[in-house]
């Protein structure tokens, strides 16, 4: 998947336009998941890692981000539905 820091200087406002430009770019989602995820922004970290993970189903990271965001969230069972799909694609992924 690539470096998945956010640049220096970049933020919210920058991500949002990025993802203006291209509503498909999953890492701009997983990008503004992460920032909102360090903010404690757990649910709407959710909703970000949950549109990238749309637009790339095996997005490993991405799913990571959701089952971590929805655990902070106390979103037991997303967490776990998410845990369990990282866990598929990481078995498939040696195959």
């Amino acid at each position: 998947m690539g470096n998945h820091q956010l640049p220096q200087g970049q933020n919210v406002a920058e991500i949002i336009e990025r993802i203006r430009k291209n509503p498909f770019d999953e890492q701009a989602y997983y990008l503004l998941g992460r920032e909102y995820l360090a903010q404690g922004a757990n649910l709407s970290a959710a909703a970000e890692f949950r549109r990238a993970v749309e637009l790339n189903p095996e997005f490993i990271e991405a799913w990571q981000g959701l089952a971590q965001a929805y655990r902070q969230a106390g979103v037991e069972k997303e967490a776990r539905l998410a845990e369990q799909q990282v866990l598929q694609l990481s078995s498939t992924k040696w195959l």
